[in-house]
């Protein structure tokens, strides 16, 4: 009777296990449809590997601009202009999907259904790994927050052995930004401009 009643324990532990990472992916899934819909979403975040630095996202659709001490990035759907305050150049580019998701996570979490492999990991956990062999990304950590349902963690492990955390402070959607929002500004007026494109 003993053994019968702990093969009982084992398999409610074990369904109650798969709710629960059923319920990652599914929080992840409504996270990146949330993306897709919103006319806009707006987030906050810090990078713990570089002092906790703040900063800020606006993407709409697949339009976006991040602003950090550490890169700042503006892409309009078409064409991606990204400033490095190390070099004090901007690099003018016509990337691919999967060059835009190694600068912002946030397209890895709209795009992640199509170019990733996914399996929960945690209870509010969900890795994947990408279904590209020449990705530049190696693995990719979503940790999400049951509360707001977005997530809240970031972690990105890049094929160069790099690894890049973004802690997600705040983030919401809201009304869409105008076009111009998306594309660079000249505001470092000084910064050497280095057209990529083909």
């Amino acid at each position: 009777m003993k053994r019968y009643a702990s093969l009982i324990i084992i398999f409610l532990l074990a369904l109650s296990a798969n709710a629960q990472s059923t319920g990652a992916v599914k929080m992840l899934e409504n996270a990146a449809s949330r993306l897709a819909n919103a006319p806009s979403a707006k987030a906050e975040f810090t990078l713990p590997q570089n002092g906790g630095r703040k900063g800020s996202l606006d993407m709409s659709k697949e339009k976006f601009v991040i602003i950090s001490p550490v890169v700042e990035a503006w892409y309009d759907g078409h064409t991606q202009w990204t400033y490095l305050p190390g070099n004090d150049e901007v690099a003018i580019t016509t990337p691919t999907t999967m060059e835009l998701m190694e600068s912002n996570p946030f397209v890895i979490i709209a795009n992640f259904k199509t170019y990733y492999n996914y399996k929960a990991s945690g209870v509010n956990t969900v890795e994947l790994t990408p279904k590209s062999k020449t990705s530049g990304i190696s693995k990719v950590n979503v940790t999400m927050n049951p509360g707001t349902k977005w997530p809240s963690v970031i972690d990105v492990l890049l094929a160069s052995g790099d690894k890049l955390t973004v802690n997600i402070t705040n983030i919401n959607t809201s009304t869409a930004s105008p076009s111009i929002t998306y594309r660079y500004d000249n505001r470092h007026k000084g910064a050497e401009l280095i057209d990529l494109r083909d």
